[in-house]
């Protein structure tokens, strides 16, 4: 097995470094790569939940 580090080159942006365990060559980059962004997208849609939820609770109060 073998280990491919990954991230998003963004300028002026310091992005997460993904480690990608790979057996096969390109499709384990590959769905690692797409696996890390549905990671992404559930984080950022969790937060923006919870965000909401504080919005709401501060609101009634």
């Amino acid at each position: 097995m073998a280990e491919v580090y990954a991230r998003a080159p963004l300028p002026g942006v310091r992005t997460q470094v993904v480690k990608i365990p790979v057996y096969r060559m390109p499709g384990d980059v590959l769905a690692g790569m797409l696996n890390a962004a549905l990671a992404r997208d559930q984080e950022q849609a969790d937060y923006r939940k919870l965000g909401d939820e504080l919005e709401g609770a501060a609101s009634t109060s």
